[in-house]
């Protein structure tokens, strides 16, 4: 049973990080939880570039998702640490590639 409330909310995570990702159309820079908005809508210059930066990380981190759902499936106990791994590590990846994708675009 642990496995699959694992798995779902693994799944659950990367349709919304997936979701995020569909964005990149968007005339307006895409969002990011930093709470760094008016900064960011008044330093970037190429929008669409900057959103389709902005889009393939966050289809990254779907995958991520994705993947630590499917282990948590076969390997509960690495599937546990996955996501923790994900939400430690992974965010500061996340972070690091958002600053290079504003100063690459700003």
């Amino acid at each position: 049973m642990e496995r699959t409330i694992g798995a779902v909310c693994c799944l659950l995570c990367a349709f919304l990080w997936y979701g995020i990702s569909r964005n990149r159309d968007s005339r307006e820079p895409t969002g990011f939880w930093s709470g760094e908005e008016e900064k960011r809508k008044v330093t970037v210059r190429d929008v669409q570039a900057y959103n389709g930066e902005m889009a393939r990380l966050y289809r990254k981190c779907s995958l991520a998702c994705v993947l630590s759902g499917m282990l948590f499936l076969l390997l509960p106990l690495p599937g546990g640490i996955s996501p923790g791994f994900g939400c430690t590590v992974g965010r500061y990846l996340v972070r690091r590639a958002y600053k290079k994708a504003l100063g690459k675009y700003s």
